[in-house]
């Protein structure tokens, strides 16, 4: 969706982008821009508008930068440097994806500026939450470790916009159908890996992942690493080389607790937080021992919104956990969920008035529904335009299609 053209956001991006940012290298940079390229205090992104995100973000990652220890600032917000104005809060809020990083912020814990920086919404993309905290927080832990042990390396990262079909919010913020990330070691002779990773919740191993640069160049139209020397970049390019890659690296020198932990990220089995013991609590999202205490001492809680009266659970901890929590409903049994219910409304047959009962759903969308039928299966529901991943979690277990 194109937004009106602002002289004042323009003069804003101007003189922000002139205003003595760090250099940051640019011989590795992609060969071409289309729209804004913008230039922040540790990464360079290329703005799309069409899209309403980076299409590609690149930066220098060390040794030392990885030993930092600034903490998380989690101030998302829009991007004061994109002339058009960046994607917004408002397009993620209710969408059921999370805010993905593209250049991580784990990778920013050096500086509470590059940290700060990390969270402009020009450099978040949104990724399935099963996705964001598992296999891709995975890599970005990988690559941290390779840092530490190998660096420095450069990173370029980006969505795979092509062929993504979907969009959230009022910005229209396109949903990558996939993500790559390109990662080179700088030290002679250059060695590079590419990875390309679906946006969903991946299973296999990171090595499985890894695939030629040649083939992100295919899927995404950019050329890469164009400034080397062409027998450089033909090696670089053309295969998957994994030897130089120690794949065990982050489990013998890189760890922490957000790259170790594995999370609960199953829609389909909720975490009662009325019922859940502390230790389920713990895999929650950002919820670590001490707040899994507190919300075990603010029992009973009547909703999922209820859940803020605990201690140390804000809006943004509850934005993050919201589609995996349940208060808990009478005569559900939650082993079952995944299934529907026989017993909901039925959404090939029931009238516009019983289709508005249902939570989200108003006089426009049960007309859609309506539209729309027959649906073979309850997930289908989630085709009609307006009913995305969180207006069906709301609903999924209130419905059937017999």
């Amino acid at each position: 969706m194109m937004k009106p053209f602002s002289t004042g956001l323009l003069l804003t991006a101007m003189l922000l982008n002139a205003a003595g940012t760090a250099a940051q290298d640019d011989r590795y940079l992609p060969a071409s821009c289309a729209q804004q390229k913008v230039e922040h205090e540790h990464y360079i992104l290329c703005w799309s508008e069409e899209h309403e995100q980076a299409q590609w973000v690149a930066y220098e990652l060390t040794p030392a930068e990885v030993r930092g220890h600034v903490d998380r600032t989690d101030n998302f917000r829009q991007d004061p440097g994109i002339a058009t104005g960046s994607a917004s809060l408002a397009d993620y809020r209710g969408s059921g994806y999370d805010r993905g990083h593209l250049a991580p912020a784990g990778d920013m814990a050096f500086s509470h500026q590059a940290m700060s920086e990390s969270f402009y919404l020009s450099n978040i993309s949104p990724q399935r939450a099963s996705f964001n905290r598992g296999i891709w927080r995975q890599l970005e832990s990988q690559v941290r470790a390779w840092a530490q042990d190998e660096g420095p390396l450069y990173i370029i990262t980006g969505g795979i916009l092509a062929g993504s079909y979907r969009d959230i919010g009022p910005n229209d913020v396109t949903v990558p159908r996939a993500y790559y990330k390109i990662i080179m070691d700088q030290s002679e002779p250059l060695n590079a890996l590419a990875f390309i990773m679906v946006n969903e919740k991946g299973n296999g191993s990171l090595r499985s992942y890894a695939t030629p640069i040649d083939e992100v160049e295919e899927q995404t139209g950019h050329d890469f690493f164009h400034s080397l020397p062409e027998a450089k970049e033909k090696r670089l390019e053309n295969g998957v080389n994994l030897k130089p890659w120690d794949f065990d690296a982050s489990v013998k020198h890189y760890s922490d607790e957000a790259g170790d932990k594995e999370y609960h990220t199953d829609r389909d089995n909720k975490i009662n937080i009325n019922e859940a013991s502390a230790a389920k609590l713990d895999r929650l999202y950002g919820i670590g021992p001490a707040k899994a205490g507190n919300i075990i001492e603010a029992r009973p809680y009547q909703s999922v919104e209820d859940l803020t009266r605990a201690k140390g659970i804000g809006e943004v901890s509850l934005s993050r956990i919201e589609d995996y929590i349940t208060v808990g409903l009478p005569g559900i049994h939650y082993e079952n969920e995944g299934t529907g219910s026989s017993g909901g409304i039925n959404i090939n047959e029931a009238s516009r008035h019983k289709l508005k009962s249902l939570p989200g759903i108003g006089e426009v969308l049960s007309g859609r529904i309506i539209e729309a039928r027959p649906f073979n299966d309850i997930r289908e529901i989630e085709e009609v335009k307006g009913i995305g991943p969180k207006t069906f979690e709301k609903i999924r277990y209130k419905i059937s299609a017999y």
